[in-house]
């Protein structure tokens, strides 16, 4: 899409059905891949069936209704680039990443030191585990129970890659009080993520073909409602990855964020 649109208008002024659904219609029209973000299913009913009419390969990541969602692990696509030796872009996924996935509201109140150490340390473990390369124990649950773990720094020195080195030097050469707080904001975090069996089951296989989505028309479905915004980082997380996966694909994609003041505040 070459041009951005923003749709502004108080509740219940047809601003979903007037413009944002004839967008979506145009967009199926056209043989684009569309994906929209919104807090009820209302898409997802509305254009299902009609999809699939259509031939679309429809994903569907519902953090309201987990148990009918499809999985999406977050250091999938990383660890892809990664084996395929593309290196730095996998690292700035990985620093992309941990960036949303550390904006909550605790953090907001927090000194960066400790924020951005946090990431850095994440970073470092999740690439011990793309060298390991077991890919049912590359997950964030499984990063927070490493960095659990006792013997980290140990753990740590035992790899000898430059990349992991660069992200986890400074939480070795740490005094023991300053790395245990590291460690400390590392898991107040993560914890959000893996402390909700349902959750924690979604984020560690994605069962949708990345290829497909790259090559076929595909319709994206997120969806995530006000009461749930501890999961907005994952929304905003899974949106920077489809736009990165969007560049290397033949198609069209058209990007619908309806209640975008959801995601404003961690953006």
């Amino acid at each position: 899409m070459k041009k951005n649109i923003i749709v502004k208008g108080d509740i219940g002024v047809g601003k979903t059905k007037n413009v944002l659904f004839p967008a979506f219609d145009e967009s199926i029209k056209n043989g684009e891949s569309v994906v929209t973000f919104s807090t009820t299913e209302e898409y997802l009913s509305n254009y299902y069936d009609k999809l699939k009419k259509e031939n679309y390969n429809v994903i569907i990541i519902n953090f309201n209704d987990i148990k009918r969602s499809m999985g999406w692990n977050p250091l999938s696509h990383c660890y892809k680039l990664y084996k395929e030796n593309n290196i730095d872009e996998a690292v700035f996924g990985l620093e992309k990443l941990y960036k949303n996935l550390f904006k909550t509201a605790n953090s907001k109140d927090m000194d960066e030191f400790w924020v951005n150490s946090a990431i850095s340390l994440s970073i470092a473990v999740t690439l011990t585990l793309f060298i390991k390369g077991d890919e049912d124990k590359i997950n964030v649950s499984n990063v927070a129970s490493i960095i659990r773990e006792g013997h980290l720094k140990e753990y740590l020195k035992e790899f000898v890659d430059e990349n992991i080195t660069v992200y986890a030097q400074s939480f070795i050469m740490a005094p023991p009080e300053t790395s245990g707080g590291i460690v400390s904001v590392c898991l107040q975090t993560l914890r959000l993520y893996e402390s909700r069996p349902n959750l924690r089951s979604m984020l560690k296989n994605t069962t949708y073909d990345e290829e497909k989505l790259k090559n076929e028309k595909t319709a994206i479905f997120i969806i995530n409602d006000e009461e749930r915004r501890v999961n907005v980082p994952l929304v905003t997380s899974y949106i920077a990855e489809i736009c990165s996966l969007a560049k290397k694909s033949k198609n069209v994609f058209k990007i619908i964020l309806d209640e975008m003041e959801v995601l404003l505040p961690f953006l």
